[in-house]
């Protein structure tokens, strides 16, 4: 590629891909976004050079196979729906996810979406059932360690 970098997640497990058709990136946006959260993963924004913003959310601290593979099942999933007449127009929303290493990767952001915690305060009772759960499992965790 001649030391060019191109937009994450153009490459899909199910086609060869043609590298000539990928979009480059042609330069950051200059700032980064936190987000309030555990881990503190920031949104980045890589400009192609087709025009186009292209969000990522970096996250360090934690493995990301397994939430790589989930999205890997939900589209297969919407493969299927997808022959299925009577299904057909039904999907599930994917991202893509893209572990890097054992403790660092990248998520495509979706933009119009809120965290968890966000759409549980809009539900009434939601935010004393989230603290109910999490100190269950806070507790759970010192019982094991």
């Amino acid at each position: 590629m001649g030391g060019k970098l191109e937009v994450p997640g153009q490459y899909k497990g199910w086609a060869k891909p043609d590298p000539s058709r990928h979009v480059i990136v042609a330069s950051f946006e200059p700032s980064v976004r936190p987000f309030a959260s555990l881990r503190k993963p920031v949104r980045m924004g890589m400009i192609g050079e087709d025009g186009r913003t292209y969000q990522w959310i970096v996250k360090a601290g934690e493995d990301l196979r397994q939430d790589e593979r989930v999205q890997q099942l939900f589209s297969i999933c919407n493969e299927t729906l997808a022959y299925d007449s009577e299904n057909s127009g039904r999907s599930i929303t994917t991202y893509a996810v893209l572990p890097l290493s054992t403790t660092l990767g990248l998520i495509e952001f979706v933009p119009k979406t809120l965290p968890f915690k966000e759409a549980m305060a809009s539900v009434e009772g939601g935010v004393a059932a989230l603290d109910r759960v999490t100190k269950a499992y806070t507790e759970g965790l010192a019982k094991l360690t």
